[in-house]
């Protein structure tokens, strides 16, 4: 059964940034994922981990100031600041304990070749490959569905495992997000099975609404049995968005969870 981790963007957010550590760990959680660490000083993230025993098990990458602010790496006109993105994002790694980097793939521009624009990619994702590599970090690649974001290049979790393939280097590997993947019908066990050893991070939400699992029509059961057949240790990322209070809407997770070796829930 998997291990889960809290996604501090989405999850306590009835309370400042700053306390959501707390209720973190008291409510189980080992490790958090951040989406937006570049909005805190890396000095006050890493206390926070120190103060309540929590990992990152992912973080993202900057998003940029270009394009709607949704990630750099496939625009060919923003090809330096996103090498300035790669760096900073390992300053903040490195007080954070080199957690995945997943790499924002950016609006794909209009009025640039689409060809132009997957080779620029893939030759940005071979760059952060190898810096991340010298820094001991991994590098992860995800889709957003084309509903709720479109004109994201990275668009299905085919084509991400697509990119990761051409990428080729061993420590680039795909997040494969089930809300995402089921908002536009990709056959999940399947692309799950796929994965692999690519496979670097799950995250989950159901569908509609992106909500707590349970409240909509995926069968976690199964994607978890998959998760475990395939032999995936790694984080699940919850990553929805919580009906009501965050710690009353967790007891879903009490039917699939591995004993946390954190704190009880409260």
């Amino acid at each position: 059964m998997p291990k889960f981790d809290a996604n501090l963007l989405h999850l306590f957010t009835e309370v400042p940034f700053a306390e959501r550590f707390e209720l973190a760990a008291k409510n189980g959680f080992d490790a958090i994922e951040l989406a937006l660490p570049y909005d805190h000083d890396p000095n006050f993230l890493a206390r926070q981990l120190d103060l309540h025993g929590l990992t990152v098990a992912v973080m993202n990458s900057p998003s940029g100031e270009h394009l709607n602010a949704r990630g750099l790496a496939c625009d060919p006109r923003h090809k330096k600041a996103f090498e300035e993105s790669i760096d900073e994002a390992l300053r903040y790694g490195r007080l954070l304990g080199r957690p995945l980097l997943h790499c924002l793939g950016g609006m794909a521009p209009t009025d640039v070749a689409l060809a132009e624009v997957e080779a620029n990619y893939i030759d940005n994702l071979r760059y952060a490959a190898g810096a991340c590599a010298a820094k001991g970090v991994a590098v992860g690649i995800e889709a957003i569905n084309p509903v709720d974001r479109p004109g994201y290049f990275v668009s299905s979790a085919h084509q991400a495992l697509d990119l990761v393939a051409e990428i080729g280097e061993p420590n680039v590997g795909v997040i494969l997000d089930i809300y995402h993947m089921a908002m536009t019908d990709e056959p999940l066990i399947e692309l799950i099975e796929r994965a692999g050893r690519s496979l670097f991070h799950v995250q989950i939400a159901d569908v509609p609404g992106k909500g707590e699992p349970g409240t909509g029509a995926i069968d976690f059961r199964t994607i978890f049995d998959a998760l475990d057949e395939g032999g995936y240790e790694g984080w699940v990322g919850l990553e929805y968005r919580p009906a009501g209070d965050t710690a009353e809407g967790l007891a879903w997770r009490q039917a699939f969870e591995r004993p946390p070796t954190g704190a009880q829930i409260h």
